[in-house]
């Protein structure tokens, strides 16, 4: 209630200085945007050994947040830079309202928490980098998926299956690419595999 959250920020106010004022306003703030069941969440993910380094001290670095400590005191606990914390708990704050939606879903408790799950994971994973923009269209991607599809005798090719040497080499013989590697070949179809609906 507004009467219990008013007496803890006088408590924590009282003969602060100005930073620490500021600190205890954005715990607070922070603390009424996570939910119970984004805290759950957290402190799974943060004991969780399976995850990457990076996004395991994020989840610990969000769900000490939830427990009201400050950023001094989080990046003294886990030999982070004060910048780090702030960045990560700001970073969280960007993402509340999705986490929100997520949660207000009509769906099944189990579903929902790993619909939500995976969404924390995603927040607190580094953001894809901007990189040299793919030479290869979406469409010659389709053409060779589609090409190894086909049987190779299709195309000429005596044999059963395709390998990644003779799909690349018949590719660019069928004017699909003007040049592929084998083991470009091959990456192109892992990525449109694991991205594929299951």
């Amino acid at each position: 209630s507004y009467l219990v959250v008013e007496k803890w920020i006088i408590d924590r106010i009282s003969g602060s200085t100005f930073d620490q004022i500021e600190e205890i306003m954005a715990r607070l703030k922070f603390c009424l945007q996570a939910s119970a069941l984004q805290k759950e969440l957290l402190e799974v993910l943060s004991k969780k050994r399976t995850l990457s380094q990076h996004v395991l001290v994020r989840a610990k670095i969000v769900y000490m947040t939830c427990l009201e400590k400050g950023s001094r005191s989080i990046a003294q606990s886990l030999s982070l830079d004060r910048n780090t914390v702030k960045l990560w708990r700001r970073r969280w704050m960007e993402n509340c309202e999705e986490l929100d939606a997520i949660e207000a879903l009509s769906e099944p408790m189990r579903k929902k928490k790993k619909l939500l799950l995976d969404k924390i994971v995603d927040v607190l994973s580094d953001l894809p980098r901007s990189g040299k923009p793919s030479l290869i269209s979406d469409t010659q991607r389709e053409l060779l998926v589609a090409m190894a599809c086909e049987s190779p005798t299709e195309f000429g090719v005596p044999q059963s299956h395709w390998t990644h040497q003779t799909l690349a080499r018949t590719a660019v013989q069928e004017g699909i690419f003007s040049q592929l590697s084998p083991s470009y070949a091959g990456v192109i179809l892992k990525k449109r595999t694991s991205t594929s609906p299951q």
